[in-house]
């Protein structure tokens, strides 16, 4: 379903604390408007850098922003799986993250930074950051 560029691409989240989460979630929206994402357990996250290669990213549906009118449009494009165009690093247009939680429990998520990576930076910048591959 997803390819990655050469060198392999990755998304690379640095978190602070994370407390009253059930799971976190991060996307990226390509150019051509599908979304790609994967969730994450959030409490085995907290104070962590996770680095997710692009090939481990899943079509998720795209929020439609701002909301349609007339309202009978749904709010989510939801594309098919077999007309979905390969994630690759130069067509990202957007990151978004997020957390899914239990109603009630307040919520913290400290994001220390996100950003996009490839194979060849970490290996010309070796020990710039301790991850956890997902």
């Amino acid at each position: 379903l997803t390819r990655h560029s050469t060198p392999e691409s990755f998304m690379v989240m640095e978190l602070g604390d994370v407390s009253g989460a059930d799971s976190l979630f991060f996307e990226v929206v390509t150019v051509h408007g599908f979304t790609y994402g994967i969730t994450v357990d959030a409490r085995e996250v907290s104070n962590k850098v996770l680095k997710v290669p692009f090939n481990r990213l899943t079509l998720m549906p795209t929020l439609l922003t701002p909301e349609p009118y007339p309202t009978f449009i749904k709010r989510e494009f939801v594309p098919d799986p077999s007309t979905a165009i390969p994630v690759e690093l130069q067509e990202v247009e957007e990151i978004r993250a997020g957390v899914k939680r239990t109603p009630g429990n307040e919520t913290k998520m400290q994001i220390r930074g996100i950003w996009l990576d490839t194979v060849e930076n970490s290996l010309l910048n070796p020990g710039v950051y301790n991850s956890i591959r997902i």
